[in-house]
C-alpha cells in the first residue's frame, strides 16, 4: 500500500503573495535601416557595387521603455562590411551599426512597470545599392549608397508587481 500524499481541503487558507503579475508577453520583429553613402562612386556604376555583410555578436538595446498602453524598443545591430565598386573603391572590414526601432501594443501598461527583454537574436541583414540625391551648389545631383537593412526577433516581456490574495495550503514536505 503507497501512501498518497492529500490535502485536505481545510488545510487550505487566503495567502498574500508580493508577485511580478504578466500584462505583456509578445515576440517582435523590430527591422532597421542604414544608407552609406559611397562618395565618388558614379550612378552608372550602381550595378557593379558587391557587398558582404555579417551580424557582429548580439542586438545591443539602447532604449526599452513602457509609456501608456505601449513599450518602445530602439537599439542596433554591429555589422561588418566590406564593399568593392568595380575595383574603384575597396573597404574592407567596416564596422557600422544598423539602427532599429519599434512600438509594441501593451494594453494597460504604464511607464515605470518591468520590462524584461529575451531571446534577441538577428533574422537577416541584408544590402542593397540604391540612387540617392543631394543638393550640390543648388543643383540636384544623384549619388551611389548602399541600403543595409536590419532584421531583429526578441521577446517582450511587461509586468507589475502586486499583491496577490490566493486560496493555498502549505506542502507537506
Amino acid at each position: 500500500m503507497a501512501f498518497v500524499n492529500q490535502i485536505v481541503p481545510s488545510q487550505f487558507v487566503n495567502q498574500r503573495l508580493k508577485s511580478l503579475r504578466v500584462l505583456c508577453q509578445e515576440r517582435v520583429n523590430e527591422f532597421g535601416d542604414l544608407a552609406i553613402p559611397l562618395a565618388g562612386v558614379d550612378v552608372a556604376l550602381l550595378d557593379q557595387v558587391q557587398a558582404t555583410i555579417t551580424a557582429v555578436g548580439t542586438p545591443v538595446i539602447q532604449v526599452l521603455e513602457a509609456v501608456p498602453n505601449k513599450v518602445v524598443n530602439i537599439g542596433y545591430v554591429p555589422v561588418t562590411l566590406s564593399i568593392v565598386v568595380a575595383e574603384i573603391i575597396n573597404l574592407v572590414d567596416i564596422t557600422v551599426n544598423v539602427p532599429f526601432q519599434g512600438v509594441v501594443e501593451c494594453p494597460g501598461v504604464l511607464p515605470g512597470d518591468n520590462i524584461q527583454k529575451h531571446d534577441i537574436q538577428v533574422l537577416g541583414v541584408v544590402d542593397t545599392p540604391i540612387t540617392q540625391y543631394a543638393v550640390v551648389g543648388g543643383v540636384l545631383v544623384p549619388t551611389v549608397a548602399l541600403l543595409l537593412k536590419a532584421v531583429v526577433e526578441l521577446c517582450i516581456v511587461v509586468g507589475r508587481e502586486e499583491i496577490l490574495k490566493i486560496n493555498a495550503a502549505p506542502t507537506f514536505c
